[in-house]
């Protein structure tokens, strides 16, 4: 073992919304599935999401990952990417993305199942680094029409 970092637990509830603050009564020290870890070879990073948090994501330096280089909880619902439930599966790729000015911007495309308190987008394509508008873990790109129908559908 080269490095080594522990992921949880940290204090957190399905029903807190990050960041957890002690205004969250529901809050408990709660163990951390890692739901999808990733290389991102060209900057030596290692994408790491796992379940606290609502799923959101760090990147840590791949030779150390002891070393934490990007972490926030406060960028709300989009930057939720994994699934805070054990059950549901999280899968993802390294790509890039160009935009229209042809900058070519590292991306990683993630699938998921839904969970009960999950955001409804089950693919997307999420951003590593801040671009414009976008900031890291952004949706900027979404398979809306594969998203998960909180509906029922009934045929007659």
């Amino acid at each position: 073992v080269e490095s080594r970092f522990e992921t949880g637990p940290k204090k957190d509830h399905r029903l807190c919304t990050p960041p957890v603050t002690d205004a969250c009564e529901e809050a408990v020290e709660t163990a951390n599935h890692n739901k999808l870890l990733l290389v991102h070879a060209t900057k030596n990073q290692l994408v790491v999401c796992g379940s606290v948090f609502r799923g959101i994501c760090s990147l840590r330096n791949l030779s150390n990952v002891e070393d934490q280089i990007y972490f926030s909880d406060t960028n709300g619902e989009k930057s939720y990417v994994a699934s805070a439930e054990e059950s549901v599966s999280v899968v993802g790729v390294m790509s890039s993305f160009s935009t229209r000015e042809s900058k070519t911007l590292p991306v990683f495309l993630v699938g998921k199942g839904y969970g009960s308190h999950d955001s409804t987008k089950l693919i997307a394509t999420r951003i590593l680094e801040d671009y414009s508008e976008w900031v890291y873990f952004d949706s900027i790109v979404e398979a809306s029409a594969v998203q998960a129908n909180p509906f029922v559908l009934r045929y007659l």
